[in-house]
């Protein structure tokens, strides 16, 4: 698809901090990585101190941005997977009655 500079332009006017307080009452999860020079973990911490509980920052120290692909490093990816979900399981559980089944 071909998208228009408005969006570009939109992309880099738009300021996650000015609207992270109105996720609540959802939970969110902030999973940065320590040496991340690709998008610095301040981000992360910014938007985390903007947002209303419940939230959760984990910072994985000594890591970098690319360690949270499977296939550049499994044991950061499986790391960070078990954090995900155990925050789904404890904040975005849906009604009982809701069977999740995987394919």
């Amino acid at each position: 698809p071909i998208y228009p500079l408005e969006t570009a332009d939109a992309l880099l006017e738009f300021k996650p901090e000015l609207v992270a307080h109105q996720i609540a009452p959802r939970g969110v999860l902030f999973i940065h990585m320590e040496k991340d020079v690709t998008v610095p973990a301040e981000e992360s911490i910014s938007l985390y101190e903007k947002s209303a509980e419940p939230k959760k920052l984990v910072i994985m120290n000594g890591r970098n941005h690319y360690d949270t692909f499977q296939f550049t490093n499994p044991v950061v990816f499986e790391e960070i997977m078990t954090i995900a979900l155990d925050w789904f399981a404890q904040h975005m559980r849906g009604p009982e009655s809701v069977t999740i089944r995987s394919a």
